[in-house]
């Protein structure tokens, strides 16, 4: 079997893998790839030269690939689960509106372990200052979904740093709530050592 004879099986007759629109190729710093498989969210390790191989087409691949392409087709690792609804769907389509709100960059504890740099990610220095509560909103109200449910993430470094935003941000949100119909939900990424007194 050929290459495009494995294709045409897994997407159905007279069809062709398309990179970025049917699976997309994220290349990292090594010496592997990731193949993303739009249809039904599967990803796939793959070495760095078979994701270049991929992004320029299916019909690229050695035979030895292709003869594995076929083989995760008949073994129903390619199926289009999702394909007919992802061509479909639009942002508005009726999930939630979420938004991270990064309160500051500072945290009482800067864990040299910390994914984001003992807060800060390496570049971020200032609080969030609550003229910005403002811009939040003015988003939310051009880009809230049928749902009309918006979900915050307050998150930094330490989100209760800077309590005085959250305060503002959940207060603001009430009053939406009230007078537009629109839902919030709340959560916070805290380590929960900040005492009362400084909140």
């Amino acid at each position: 079997m050929n290459v495009q004879e494995a294709s045409s099986m897994a997407l159905g007759a007279n069809e062709a893998w398309v990179h970025d629109r049917d699976y997309k190729i994220v290349h990292g710093s090594g010496p592997y790839s990731v193949l993303f498989l739009t249809g039904n969210h599967r990803l796939s390790l793959t070495s760095a030269d078979l994701g270049r191989r991929l992004e320029k087409g299916v019909d690229h691949l050695a035979a030895e690939e292709a003869a594995e392409w076929s083989t995760l087709e008949r073994a129903g690792l390619l199926k289009d689960v999702h394909r007919s609804r992802l061509q479909h769907a639009a942002y508005s389509d009726g999930a939630n509106l979420a938004l991270n709100i990064n309160l500051t960059g500072a945290c009482n504890l800067a864990c040299t372990y910390c994914f984001a740099e003992g807060g800060d990610y390496g570049r971020i220095y200032k609080k969030m200052d609550v003229h910005t509560v403002d811009y939040i909103f003015d988003f939310i109200r051009k880009h809230v979904t049928r749902s009309r449910t918006v979900r915050f993430e307050f998150f930094g470094g330490e989100p209760l740093l800077n309590f005085g935003v959250i305060k503002e941000v959940c207060e603001r949100s009430d009053r939406v709530a009230r007078e537009e119909g629109i839902e919030f939900v709340n959560r916070i990424s805290t380590n929960l050592k900040i005492g009362r007194a400084h909140v």
